[in-house]
Order: structure tokens, then C-alpha cells, then sequence
């Protein structure tokens, strides 16, 4: 997640490198894009593994989608879109004893993957700059946990892996508000930094500390926009 954030802080800065002639009012553009995100959920727990309480972190995912966008004046646009993005959760990497074994676990997490459709209105306050907000559906494609744990025994190394079908303990369906903003390169290439808040609860079950567990997730992107 610090690496995304890194990539997003780098992405603003460069907001200022160039400029963009606006469209014009009635136009209608499509902007396929790509990129990855950084998501978590909200209250997501701590977890105990072999007597050690891990901190609840952020996972990293990927984004490919495509929009439209119908400009309503030089400074209004709403714009639809279909993506397909990466979600979920993860834990902090520690290491722990066992047997005199030293064990790293490089990754454990929680993956979702969904198809999403959000529809934004985007407001051009500055030549090419856009800020933007709106309402996002989600459907659920597939979710699984990932774990991976190295470790050296008599001088050779293991790597220990497993993979899991989680996505029947897994809500079908998501309800999220996008926050964001974007710039227009001359090119026009897009950069587009959204943060989409869920409202709905992710768990389909009970959980063991009576929370439910909302989406939180950052997509950095790159688009190409052009007239239709």
C-alpha cells in the first residue's frame, strides 16, 4: 500500500507538466484505462497465527476497464464506465520460531476480484483537471486466500503456498461511492486516482468480533481518451 500511495503522491505531482484543450459540449468520448490498486477493508481483524497477533494491512491488486463520457459544457461531464479491478485485504509479513525452524510469511491476504460498473460526474475545475464523485455497483467475480510462507531446513529452502476457493463466505454484490480526480495530458493520455468507499458489508457471515467488513480500495490508472 506505502508503494501505491508512493505512485499516487508522484501521479499528483505531475498533474502540472502539461495542459489539455477541453471538449466540447455534446461531445462523447471513451477512455479504456489500466492500472493497478491498493485495497482494504474497513474493521478487517488482526489475526492470530501460531501465537502471534498480525497486524491487518493492505493488498494490491490489478485494473482494466473502459469508459464513456457524455460532456455536458466545457466544465461538466458524467461519465459510465465497466472495469474489472482487484480487492480485498491482507496482513502485515512477520517471521515466527517453530522447532527451531525460522518461518517467513511473505504474504497473506484476502482477494477479491470484481466487475464494477460507476458512474461519476466529473467537474473540470482547471483546463484538464477533473475532480469527481458518484456511485459504483459492483459484482462479485471470485475470491481467495493466498498464503505464502518461506523457510530453510538442513541447508535447503521451502516454500510453503496455499491457495483457497473463500468467495460462498463473500456478499455477491457491493455498493461503493468513487472519490477522485484525473488530468488530461495534450496527448490525451489520462491519469485517474480514484478512491472508491463501500457501503455495503463484504462478509456474508457472522464474524468472530461482530464487525462487518466494508471495501476500501485506490486505483491509480492510465487512460487514452478520444472523440467518438
Amino acid at each position: 500500500m506505502k508503494k501505491f500511495f508512493l505512485m499516487a503522491a508522484m501521479t499528483v505531482a505531475a498533474l502540472t507538466a502539461s495542459a489539455q484543450t477541453r471538449f466540447e459540449p455534446g461531445t462523447i468520448t471513451l477512455q479504456p484505462r489500466l492500472g493497478g490498486t491498493g485495497s482494504e477493508f474497513v474493521n478487517a481483524p488482526d489475526m492470530s497465527v501460531n501465537g502471534h497477533t498480525v497486524e491487518a494491512d493492505a493488498t494490491e491488486g490489478n485494473f482494466t476497464g473502459i469508459d464513456i463520457e457524455y460532456y455536458l459544457s466545457n466544465r461538466l461531464g458524467i461519465a459510465a464506465g465497466l472495469n474489472y479491478s482487484g480487492a480485498g485485504t491482507g496482513w502485515k509479513s512477520f517471521d515466527y520460531t517453530s522447532d527451531n525452524i525460522k518461518y517467513e510469511v511473505k504474504e497473506l491476504a484476502w482477494k477479491t476480484d470484481y466487475i464494477n460498473i460507476p458512474v461519476t460526474l466529473n467537474w473540470y475545475v482547471l483546463k484538464g483537471f477533473a475532480l469527481k464523485t458518484g456511485l459504483q455497483l459492483g459484482f462479485l467475480v471470485d475470491a481467495d486466500f493466498y498464503s505464502r510462507t518461506k523457510y530453510s531446513q538442513n541447508g535447503t529452502d521451502y516454500t510453503l503456498a496455499e491457495e483457497r476457493s473463500v468467495k460462498d463466505d463473500f456478499n455477491k454484490f457491493d455498493i461503493a461511492i468513487p472519490i477522485g480526480l484525473s488530468y488530461e495530458f495534450k496527448f490525451p493520455i489520462v491519469i485517474d486516482l480514484r478512491f472508491n468507499i463501500g457501503l455495503t458489508k463484504v462478509n456474508k457471515n457472522e464474524t468472530p468480533d461482530g464487525k462487518d467488513y466494508q471495501n476500501f480500495q485506490a486505483a491509480l490508472t492510465l487512460g487514452y481518451k478520444f472523440k467518438l
